[in-house]
């Protein structure tokens, strides 16, 4: 199973007080496949100081080299922390970070948000059309009317640049005008902005929501679209500006909201996220349920919980996944069938998770059953580590294999590149074949031997 930590959880995992869990965690490591993406390095390196190389070092000890990125796609590669941060090119914000060495404490929420323009330009968001000024409550204060008399993100963020020297440690402008957006009767313009499947308090029809809730940030792409990691940070970071998920307004900062957006992205790639950010646990679990993502959105307490059940369950073998064809409720837990033509299939959801990786048992009408992973993520794919891991468990339990194939051999999947990868291939008692393969991903195939097996 993919883990993946929230940058605050890594620096608690620091504290001596929570050496108990840290310790836990390296323990759970190889079933537990902890990863890091780009997101911790961006946030790591804010730090001025050397201080964010140790940061990394120790990071690396719960994710070793388990990198995510986006570059037109998502990425996995083969890179600590560090590496990573040295195969980055900082140039591209390096003018964000000088302006910021140089310019006083009341004035870096001004260069901040002049950084992001960029950003944010490219976002419809034409309330002075929507919403004309002599429209506005009487209430409304002056600074949020100039707010609204915007026609895109950008203008929208220009006028925000105009008091931030107003803003204080605490925020106070910034914290006002999230308080007031959120009392506001803005979901009333919802409708006029495309956005449907939502009443005000609740979303009432998930796919139209998610639908022209996207739409709304694909307009004026002129056909183009999106890269599904910009539309994704678009749509977070628009959660707390409709007030679809209201965060405390205390603790709201600009910087921090954006590469939450990217940690929120990253982590639907993996099957836990772990935080004890409470606005960001919201507005991750928020989006999560619109995409239909099954990643679960752990606080730091419940993945404790989770790791504490975890250990119990790790000694499972292939001899206890071999019984869920006898147990009942597995047996029972039907997640659905297939049937394509002459073909069918029935799949059922298993009691455990068997190797960090099969949740799912599959009995084909060919005679074989069918072991594999059965959640829907943001992707597909399987993870190197992941195959190496399964490999390396077979291999210990049922030995080397038919061919003399035994642990897992380092470049094992480029040897094979020109061909299909062998995986491993076992008979047991001379009856019963077991197949590791990987096609779309991994399975552990179940069939009975022929005469002409060894």
């Amino acid at each position: 199973m993919r883990i993946y930590l929230d940058t605050c959880v890594f620096q608690d995992l620091k504290n001596e007080i929570n050496k108990n869990l840290l310790d836990i965690i390296i323990q759970s490591k190889g079933e537990l496949i902890y990863c890091f993406s780009e997101a911790h390095i961006q946030d790591l390196s804010r730090d001025k100081t050397d201080n964010k190389f140790s940061d990394m070092a120790f990071m690396e000890t719960i994710v070793d080299n388990n990198c995510f990125y986006y570059d037109k796609a998502f990425l996995v590669d083969n890179l600590t922390p560090i590496e990573y941060y040295n195969h980055f090119d900082w140039s591209s914000v390096t003018s964000a970070t000088e302006v910021l060495t140089n310019v006083s404490e009341d004035d870096i929420f001004s260069e901040l948000f002049k950084s992001m323009m960029s950003l944010f330009s490219a976002i419809p968001l034409n309330l002075k059309k929507l919403i004309p000024q002599n429209q506005l409550p009487d209430n409304m204060p002056s600074h949020i009317k100039n707010l609204l008399d915007v026609s895109n993100m950008g203008e929208f963020m220009s006028a925000m640049t105009n008091y931030s020297d107003k803003l204080t440690e605490e925020q106070k402008v910034f914290k006002e005008q999230l308080q007031y957006l959120h009392k506001s009767q803005l979901n009333n313009y919802l409708n006029s902005l495309g956005i449907d499947g939502y009443d005000g308090q609740q979303i009432t029809d998930k796919e139209r929501f998610r639908t022209s809730y996207a739409n709304y940030y694909l307009k004026n792409t002129h056909g183009k679209g999106k890269y599904r990691y910009d539309l994704y940070l678009d749509m977070y970071n628009g959660l707390e500006f409709w007030g679809f998920v209201q965060g405390k307004t205390r603790k709201q900062k600009m910087m921090n909201m954006i590469n939450d957006a990217r940690h929120s992205f990253f982590g639907g790639f993996c099957d836990i996220v772990v935080s004890k950010d409470e606005d960001f646990i919201n507005k991750t679990k928020f989006m999560y349920n619109i995409h239909e993502i099954q990643t679960q959105v752990y606080s730091v307490s419940e993945f404790s919980e989770f790791l504490e059940k975890h250990n119990k369950n790790s000694n499972k073998s292939f001899i206890d996944l071999i019984n869920e064809l006898y147990n009942e409720k597995t047996q029972s837990n039907i997640l659905y069938k297939i049937n394509e033509g002459e073909k069918h299939a029935i799949v059922r959801k298993l009691s455990n998770t068997y190797y960090g990786y099969f949740n799912a048992q599959l009995n084909h009408s060919n005679g074989c059953i069918y072991f594999t992973k059965e959640k829907h993520l943001f992707g597909t794919g399987t993870l190197i580590v992941e195959i190496v891991f399964c490999v390396n468990q077979l291999v210990k339990e049922l030995g080397i294999d038919v061919y003399s194939r035994g642990e897992w051999i380092n470049d094992e999947l480029k040897k094979d590149a020109e061909k299909d990868w062998h995986g491993r291939t076992w008979v047991i008692n001379n009856k019963l074949v077991v197949d590791l393969k990987f096609f779309d991903k991994l399975y552990i195939i179940l069939g009975m031997a022929h005469k002409s097996e060894k």
